[in-house]
Formats: C-alpha cells, sequence, structure tokens
C-alpha cells in the first residue's frame, strides 16, 4: 500500500464522512437536474417519465463523482441488482437482477450483445470493463424478451459511450494508490463538417491483494486496457452512418481451487457495430440498419492444477433492421427483424488428453411494439416478439407497460408484465461433463408495480415497487448434470428516493427486499441477500470542492446450493472528494472501505481492505 497516497485520500475526504461519491469534470449540484432520456426500454428515444418498465439511469455526471475505475463498482447501488465477485478489481465480476442468474441478464455496448457464448450459462463478466469513456449506463429490470429475444429474462444492462459533436474535447486522468495501482486515460471527442468522432483510450494496472482467504502469503494482481471508438458520418439530412467498436483485455493472477497454486487468465473482448439511419417519408419514418459482432476469448493457465490450460471462446454475429414510424403527435410503431448466430469454442486440456466443444447456434426474429400516447399524461406499450430457434424451435414473448402522471399531485404510478425466455447454452447443452442434450428453455412471466411521488416542489422524490416473477423450467446444476427444476419464484420490493436538501446537496437512498425460491424443493436460491441499502449524499462546499460518501449494506445470504454455509452480511463506505484548480485541472481522492471492514462478497474470497488513491484529471 502506497501510504502516501492513502494519508493524502484521508485528509482530503474524511472531514466530510457523511457525503457521498463524487469527482471532477462534473456538472454541479447547483445547475440542476438534465432530463433524462433512456433509450433501452423502447428501443427508441424517450424521457424516463413515459417510461412503464423499471429502468436506473446512471449518467457519466454520476460515474465522475463516483471516481470509481471499473463499471461493476458504479452498479453496487442500483435498485434489485446484486453482484457476484471472486476477489477484487480484475476477479470474475458478474450481475443478477430481481434473483435471476447472471446469465438471464443481457448485457449490451453501445447496442451491442457481448454476453460469452462460451460460458456456462452465457453471462457477461466485468472483470475488466472501464469506466473511461462512457456517456452513460441504463440498468432495465423485468422480462425483455418481447423486444430483445434470449437472455432478457431478469433485465438489460446498456452500456453507452461518449459521441462527439462541437470542438475538438480532450480529457486525461492519472491516478494512483494503494496495492501498487495506477491508472491512466486519455480521450478526445468532437465534430467537423459532417463527421462526429470521439475516442477513448485506458489502463488500469493493481498489485492486488490474496483473492482467496485461505492464500496469506501471495498477491494476486492485474491489469486491464479498454478502448473505445466511434466515428459518424452525416451523409445528408436523412443519411447517417456510423461505425464504433468497444476492445478490453485483463491479464489477471487468481487462486486456484486450494489457494495454494496461483492460475493466470488472459481474457480479450471485442465488439464493434455498423450503422445506418434512413428517414423517409418526410422524415417519419426512421428506418436503422446495423450488422453487429462480438468476441469474448479467454486463457486459464494453471500450473499443477485440475486442468492446466483451458480455452474459451464465444463468437455472436447479428444483422437487424429496425423501423420506427410516428403516426401521431407520441404514438410510435416499432418493426424490426433480426438475424443472429452464437458460436462457442472450448478446449479443456487435463495433462493427457483435451475435451473440445465447438457448437453453434442459429435465430431468426420478428419484433413489434406500439407506443400509444394518451394525452400529455398517459403512455401504454404493447410489444411482441417471435423467435425461430433451428434446435429449440419457435417461441413468442409479448409485454405491456404503462404509466399515469397525476399532474394535482405530482403522483406516477408504473406497470409492466411480461414474458420471457431463455434458452440453454451451448455449454449446458453440450459439455461432456454435465451437458443434457435433453435441456427445455427457461419460460417467465413477470409482472411489476410501482408508485413515484414527488414532494416538497420536486426537491423530493420516492419510488416504491412491487414485482413477481415466475419461472419455468429453471436450469440448474444440483450435483453432476444440468436439469430443469418445474418452478422457481423470484420476488419483492425496490425503493429508490433522492432529497435535494440545498441547491448544493443532494442525499439518496436505495433499498430491495428480495426472496427468491426454488418453490419445488422449498429452498432459497443461493448468492441472492434478502436485503440490500445503500446511503449516500454528495455536497457542492464551494463552487471549487465536492465531496461525498455512500454506505452500502449487504444481509447474510446462502452461499451455494451445495451446503449450509452462509456469507455473513456486511457494510462498506466508500468516499470521494475533488478539487477544482483551475477550469482545466482538478485534484481527486478517493477511500474505498472507509471503515476497513474485513468482509466477503462471496464466501472464501476477500474484498479490498481501507484503500486510498489520489489523480489528477485534465478537461481541456
Amino acid at each position: 500500500m502506497k501510504r502516501s497516497a492513502l494519508l493524502f485520500s484521508t485528509c482530503l475526504v474524511s472531514t466530510f464522512i457523511f457525503s457521498s461519491a463524487f469527482a471532477d469534470e462534473i456538472t454541479p449540484i447547483t445547475k440542476g437536474v438534465k432530463p433524462v432520456i433512456t433509450v433501452t426500454p423502447l428501443r427508441v428515444a424517450t424521457p424516463i417519465d413515459k417510461v412503464g418498465s423499471s429502468v436506473t439511469v446512471i449518467t457519466s455526471d454520476d460515474i465522475a463523482r463516483s471516481g470509481q475505475s471499473q463499471v461493476v463498482d458504479v452498479l453496487t447501488t442500483v435498485p434489485g441488482l446484486s453482484i457476484t465477485r471472486n476477489g477484487g478489481a480484475g476477479s470474475a465480476s458478474q450481475i443478477k437482477l430481481r434473483g435471476s442468474t447472471p446469465g438471464q441478464v443481457l448485457v449490451l455496448i453501445d447496442g451491442v450483445r457481448v454476453n460469452d457464448t462460451s460460458n456456462v450459462d452465457n453471462a457477461f463478466d466485468f472483470s475488466s470493463l472501464s469506466t473511461d469513456g462512457i456517456e452513460r449506463i441504463e440498468v432495465l429490470r423485468g422480462p425483455q424478451s418481447a423486444l430483445y429475444g434470449s437472455k432478457a429474462m431478469g433485465g438489460v444492462v446498456n452500456i453507452i459511450t461518449k459521441k462527439g459533436s462541437g470542438p475538438a474535447h480532450w480529457t486525461g486522468l492519472v491516478e494512483a494508490g494503494s496495492y501498487e495501482t495506477h491508472r491512466e486515460n486519455i480521450g478526445v471527442s468532437g465534430s467537423q463538417n459532417k463527421f462526429d468522432y470521439a475516442l477513448s483510450l485506458s489502463n488500469f494496472e493493481t498489485n492486488g491483494f490474496p483473492r482467496k482467504a485461505a492464500n496469506l502469503i501471495r498477491d494476486d494482481g492485474s491489469d486491464s486496457q479498454n478502448a473505445n471508438a466511434r466515428v459518424g458520418y452525416q451523409a445528408t439530412d436523412n443519411l447517417s452512418f456510423a461505425v464504433s467498436g468497444n476492445y478490453s483485455h485483463l491479464d489477471a493472477e487468481y487462486d486456484q481451487f486450494n489457494a495454494n497454486l496461483q492460475g493466470l487468465q488472459d481474457k480479450e473482448v471485442l465488439s464493434g457495430k455498423t450503422e445506418a439511419r434512413l428517414l423517409t417519408f418526410d422524415k417519419k419514418l426512421e428506418n436503422i440498419f446495423s450488422v453487429q459482432a462480438s468476441n469474448s476469448k479467454s486463457v486459464a493457465t494453471e500450473i499443477g492444477g485440475f486442468t492446466p490450460i483451458a480455452t474459451l471462446e464465444g463468437i455472436t454475429r447479428s444483422a437487424e433492421y429496425q423501423g420506427n414510424l410516428s403516426l401521431r403527435a407520441r404514438d410510435i410503431l416499432t418493426l424490426g427483424v433480426n438475424t443472429e448466430k452464437q458460436i462457442a469454442h472450448t478446449s479443456d486440456f487435463d495433462g493427457s488428453s483435451t475435451t473440445t466443444l465447438n457448437k453453434s447456434i442459429e435465430n431468426n426474429s420478428l419484433f413489434g411494439q406500439y407506443l400509444l400516447g394518451i394525452g400529455e399524461d398517459t403512455t401504454l406499450t404493447l410489444g411482441g416478439r417471435h423467435d425461430d430457434n433451428d434446435r429449440f424451435g419457435t417461441h413468442n414473448t409479448y409485454r405491456v407497460t404503462g404509466v399515469h402522471h397525476f399532474p394535482q399531485t405530482e403522483t406516477t404510478l408504473h406497470a409492466s408484465y411480461g414474458t420471457a425466455v431463455n434458452n440453454p447454452t451451448l455449454f449446458q447443452l453440450f459439455y461432456a461433463f454435465g451437458g443434457n442434450e435433453n435441456l427445455k428453455a427457461e419460460e417467465l412471466k413477470g409482472f411489476d408495480f410501482g408508485v413515484k411521488q414527488a414532494f416538497l416542489n420536486k426537491k423530493a422524490n420516492i419510488d416504491i415497487t412491487l414485482f413477481d416473477n415466475r419461472y419455468t423450467n429453471f436450469i440448474d446444476y444440483p450435483v453432476s448434470d444440468y436439469i430443469n427444476i418445474p418452478n422457481v419464484k423470484t420476488q419483492g420490493v425496490e425503493v429508490a428516493a433522492d432529497y435535494a436538501i440545498l441547491p448544493t446537496w443532494r442525499i439518496n437512498s436505495t433499498y430491495t427486499y428480495l426472496l427468491a425460491e426454488d418453490e419445488s424443493k422449498d429452498r432459497v436460491l443461493p448468492r441472492r441477500p434478502h436485503n440490500t441499502f445503500s446511503f449516500g449524499s454528495q455536497l457542492d462546499v464551494t463552487q471549487e470542492l465536492h465531496v461525498g460518501g455512500t454506505w452500502r449494506y449487504v444481509s447474510p445470504q446462502l452461499d451455494t446450493q451445495y451446503g449450509p454455509q452462509i456469507n455473513k452480511s456486511y457494510s462498506v463506505l466508500d468516499l470521494n472528494s475533488s478539487y477544482d484548480l483551475n477550469k482545466n485541472l482538478a485534484l481527486t481522492g478517493r477511500i474505498d472501505n472507509a471503515l476497513n471492514q474485513d468482509y466477503q462478497e462471496v464466501r472464501t474470497y476477500n474484498s479490498t481492505g481501507i484503500a486510498g488513491y489520489i489523480g489528477l484529471r485534465a478537461n481541456y
């Protein structure tokens, strides 16, 4: 640990221990809150107050204020979201929504599917994904197969990177701190004539700490690199083109099963999209044509382990057309067609022989949605999808949402009901040890209903949402083979509240109660805490000094289905601040786990102790 960095950060932020995550290059609270526009819930740009589904938007300002370098760390306070992380930065990091499995959450980067098709359940691993270059993150909860197909059972996480506009804008960051950690980033964005461009490059390295509690002698470090790029061209008033790409690379050390030996992982994730937009019929019909691809490749080396070398490669390729037709002032008819191919290549070398998997699945889809605006206060949507899979046949899914605002009382009611499907993965079907070719597709019916109430001339808001999901053919791995569980339910309550106490001081909190259980065996599902709570505040002390902190609590949870082991409850306080030296430079400081709590997000895997970081951010 770099003691000087920790001491500096402590002095910088300890005075403001009850304030919430901040950084520099942010919009001060005194400038007000920008209108929030979402694109994920309805696949068209829609104000968040016109969306009936439950969605959380994390803006670039929110990310900057948090000071966090990893995307998974800015998701920790999202209602209904829980994290499974095996030991700090660079370790396997997955998320669940409303009690789903990680593979039942669809993850998009700039609209491109990046779920790993070679992974056991096709989950996306957030271990190498940096926050640098991100414009916003939209977390959509509840069944979303009607618009997004398989994998969108628990919801959708859409990570949207920055787009250039105006004169060239340069950003830079250097940061260093505990565990011999350092981080660098440089970015540029802008537009000229008919072109717009954005580029972000970042590097993160840490010596780390022992990931497993049983390892007391050896640190497990990691280094990762990220790149985001986008170029757009406005050919005419009605025609535009864009090409975007995202790349991440991770080298990470980890503890093998018995923690006595160290393993090495080398992972790359590459995704990209080419898109054309054409406006026709007097600009009432927006035609979007796109070709997308993602590739995830990981090589694990365990000298002396059960599997000395394991290679996994997942590939997704797709082409899509989406048309958005404006019929009335607020009505939009969306129709689309999609074709997709998923490929998985894996090989496990046990020292004497190699077990391989080389399979693919194709899927063709038709989807549609009607957005109906009734006056200024009511919005309804009805959407559906038809999927034709070359292995599992056809599935039809649908979704209905509604939102109504009562201006007299500033009360908003929102609700959604939908069905979803999730096909078994190639690994679950065909892997030599535990694969089951007779697995059925998972199915889900789920609804949520919520009330959002504004108080004190909209300075305070609270949103309370009830949700209930019923799964059939839920895929599990109880002993040695994948099987379908007849009935699983997840239900609970999500609460999000915020209050602008002063123009320069805002507090916020979230709470989730979750019950997730296998009804056929009357048992709770593992790694799904019943209660999670967060509280934060953010304060502009002066025009230059911004400070904050976030406190999180996670209740005890069953660790695995194989025994009665319980992962203990834990609470963590993170502190953050920034000081603007001038209009172009800001000094940043952050303390993670400020109270030095000994806790584990996953049983037997360590998490960071108290850790301090200082940095300098440039903005030209």
